[in-house]
């Protein structure tokens, strides 16, 4: 099984952007980094959209997963108007298959940590968005919002320090290494920082 982590935006393309200026491309790719790292080392053939603050297009995206015969993993940063809004979410294009039960794995890992569950979602689910690279790659594919820049208690726990990075990124990897049925990782107690 090979994976290709793609951290979402970069470049021109920030996506959304905290208060402190933190932006969104900058902790998909931080967390990207650290998932990638993990599989690495834990023999797993594994391959990066980006692996610096770039542009690459959505298209080019799906064509490394593609070229490489890999599975895709999309990392992303939610945001909402309302600042309530919280949680961590896994999208997959269609219901069923080896995408959902991917997604399934680690969506239950990143509600280990102690995320709100927003459930794992389908893009063929009424009013739901059409994500390209879920759509256009050829082998199982899942987008995970890690949760909320907008929130201001996620922003400050998870998402802007590189502790919760960290353990967002090794929920990922205990989920995709469950998937593969791979070995796992073990989480780091909650103290570690």
């Amino acid at each position: 099984m090979k994976i290709a982590i793609d951290p979402g935006h970069g470049g021109r393309d920030p996506g959304t952007v905290h208060a402190t200026g933190v932006h969104e491309s900058d902790i998909a790719l931080d967390v990207g980094l650290r998932t990638y790292a993990r599989l690495n080392d834990a023999k797993i053939g594994v391959d990066l959209t980006r692996g610096k603050d770039e542009f690459v297009s959505l298209a080019r995206r799906v064509q490394i997963a593609n070229d490489f015969g890999a599975a895709l993993l999309a990392i992303h940063v939610n945001a909402a108007a309302s600042t309530k809004a919280r949680g961590a979410e896994t999208w997959v294009w269609r219901r069923g298959g080896e995408s959902e039960r991917w997604a399934r794995l680690v969506q239950a890992e990143l509600v280990a940590l102690g995320l709100r569950d927003r459930g794992v979602k389908s893009c063929a689910d009424p009013d739901s968005r059409s994500l390209y690279v879920l759509r256009r790659t050829s082998g199982p594919a899942i987008l995970v919002e890690c949760g909320f820049l907008s929130h201001a208690e996620e922003a400050r726990d998870w998402l802007i320090p590189a502790h919760g990075r960290t353990r967002i990124a090794d929920a990922i990897v205990r989920g995709t290494l469950a998937w593969i049925g791979g070995t796992t990782i073990t989480p780091p107690p909650a103290a570690v920082v």
